[in-house]
């Protein structure tokens, strides 16, 4: 592991073992489904649907390798590439200001309601370390290798452009991104019920969430879409036992089209959903957690076979043109919160491995690290 990834775990954790009160013990993950392809768009996060009762600032490191061969996909004769080989280090930073409680207001007015939250990100697309754990891990377990042997680790290659062109993108050396700008909104709908246990206000809640994406990063160094996107969701929270939390999102959004003379474009409607559960343990919380996110790109594109080699399962395709689901775990201790997360999407897809789920190695390994304060 890097220097500089040690030094960051030794500082989030005495941190988490000077405040390890600051921390809210019962709320979901909080982190989007990450992805090369899907980082550049909108995703309604999960929140606690109750309350907000104090301001926060969340700091969040994530760590994605995304995966595929070189593929070409077309529609009408139109070809394009695509390309997912990376390690994308994201440092995320967002304040939540619950307004009613930062001004004053009157409870039950409705700034007590709002709570509003400002997030900014930036990336590192390069070639990262992490190629060579997964490849150990394959022929540990002697699991599919997605043709991974046959290119060189640890190296970023990513390639989104029409055949024989090199716009938007065509990444093969480090670059550092700007991501957009995300404004969420969430306001609480209703809450009720005797807390089981102390922090929230009531047992339950459910909120209604609109966010925001604001197009500050650059398509052609994978910082955004190069568009607006705007997202709805309805949230619910519910102490079940005074041991275990459960959270509920369905959301939908609507991106827009990305920037630049691209015939591949993301779905106009887009849907989510996803269900948390938390166990308490004293001074530590598990999580554990489903996301489910509908294809992000437009049907009808079909792979085009250029090696034998690089077959459908090794390939972009599932990436671009079928939805995802993502299963993460994670271990909150006091305010800071490790999360480990796979693709595993149930359903068969013909020529994509076992005929009840298949991967889609966007990413084909995520987890993170953030840390929560209430300065």
């Amino acid at each position: 592991m890097p220097a500089q990834v040690r030094r960051l775990v030794a500082v989030l954790a005495l941190a988490a073992a000077t405040g390890a009160a600051a921390a809210p013990r019962q709320g979901p993950l909080e982190v989007r489904v990450p992805g090369s392809l899907r980082d550049l768009f909108l995703d309604v996060v999960p929140w606690d649907a109750r309350s907000v009762p104090e301001l926060r600032i969340d700091v969040g490191w994530t760590l994605a390798n995304d995966w595929s061969t070189p593929t070409t996909l077309a529609r009408d004769g139109q070809p394009v590439d695509v390309r997912l080989d990376e390690q994308a280090d994201s440092i995320t930073a967002a304040i939540r200001v619950p307004w009613g409680a930062v001004l004053g207001s009157p409870e039950g007015s409705f700034l007590r309601r709002l709570t509003t939250a400002l997030e900014v990100r930036g990336t590192l697309h390069w070639g990262g370390w992490s190629d060579g754990v997964i490849d150990a891990w394959h022929r540990l377990f002697a699991y599919n290798d997605f043709a991974r042997p046959a290119f060189p680790t640890n190296e970023v290659h990513l390639a989104f452009h029409p055949s024989f062109r090199s716009a938007p993108v065509q990444i093969d050396q480090a670059t550092f991104a700007f991501g957009d700008v995300v404004l969420r909104n969430q306001l609480l709908l209703w809450e009720g019920g005797e807390p089981l246990m102390e922090g929230p206000a009531a047992r339950a809640g459910v909120s209604l969430r609109l966010d925001l994406k604001i197009p500050t990063g650059s398509l052609s160094r994978m910082g955004g879409s190069g568009g607006w996107d705007v997202g709805l969701g309805l949230l619910g929270t519910w102490q079940i036992t005074s041991w275990l939390v459960g959270h509920a999102i369905l959301s939908g959004s609507a991106w827009s089209p990305m920037t630049g003379d691209m015939p591949l474009q993301p779905r106009t409607w887009q849907a989510s959903a996803g269900l948390s559960l938390v166990v308490l343990l004293g001074d530590v919380s598990i999580l554990i957690e489903d996301r489910w996110s509908s294809a992000p790109f437009q049907a009808g594109w079909g792979f085009v076979e250029t090696n034998p080699e690089w077959n459908l399962q090794s390939s972009a395709f599932t990436a671009v043109t079928l939805p995802q689901n993502q299963i993460a775990a994670g271990v909150r201790w006091g305010p800071l919160t490790f999360w480990f997360a796979e693709d595993f999407t149930p359903g068969y897809v013909a020529g994509l491995g076992p005929t009840w789920f298949y991967d889609s190695n966007a990413p084909d390994l995520a987890f993170g690290l953030t840390f929560t304060i209430h300065p």
